[in-house]
């Protein structure tokens, strides 16, 4: 009958486990693994963000472009040049019909005011009161998070400028730029997003 024996040298190996620099080495390859996997996850939760702030202050500007371009479709130059106007202040009467060659302007006015102080944008509907010459304020709405005035037009040229009567008015039609930039802080780092948008005030 065989029988197998081991050498000690090799049984005292098995029993003595792993040494000091095995343990060492594997401590820093588990070390550089998870330093790995961190940056990754860091990187992907940076991105989400990003991605989830561009979607909120797009959406925003989506909005107030959207309801800038509405009222302005229904505007007249000569109107809103009859309330005066400028880079961070529009108001007028909107068109609701015509009389032959007459324009026809609702008794209600459009008011959009912008706030450098509080980065607000702020669009009124006022009518006027059946008792007074005095308006009533029907509904206030206010965008927030708009970082500079936002109406332009152009020039002569065909530059942009900010939005002036002696550009605006001697135009065939009044050519109107609505720029809106937000931004938001990220990390440590501002994320800034910017909308534009062109229509063209009939001037009648």
């Amino acid at each position: 009958m065989n029988y197998h024996q081991s050498s000690p040298g090799r049984r005292a190996r098995f029993k003595d486990g792993f040494t000091l620099v095995e343990l060492l080495v594997a401590a820093s390859l588990l070390s550089v693994v998870f330093a790995g996997l961190f940056v990754v996850l860091n990187i992907g939760h940076t991105v989400e963000y990003k991605s989830s702030a561009w979607v909120d202050l797009y959406s925003n500007q989506r909005e107030v472009m959207a309801a800038i371009m509405q009222d302005l479709r229904s505007g007249l130059v000569s109107n809103i040049n009859s309330y005066g106007f400028s880079d961070s202040y529009l108001e007028f009467n909107p068109v609701i019909g015509y009389d032959g060659s007459k324009t026809i302007h609702s008794t209600y006015t459009f008011k959009w005011d912008y706030d450098s102080i509080t980065d607000k944008l702020t669009r009124q509907v006022w009518s006027p009161d059946s008792t007074s010459a005095t308006k009533d304020l029907l509904s206030e709405r206010e965008f927030s998070n708009i970082l500079e005035a936002p109406f332009y037009t152009k020039d002569s040229s065909g530059d942009w400028t900010v939005l002036s009567s002696a550009e605006f008015m001697n135009q065939d039609v009044g050519v109107l730029i609505v720029q809106l930039i937000s931004d938001r802080e990220i990390r440590g780092n501002t994320f800034t997003v910017t909308s534009q948008g062109l229509i063209k005030v009939r001037n009648e």
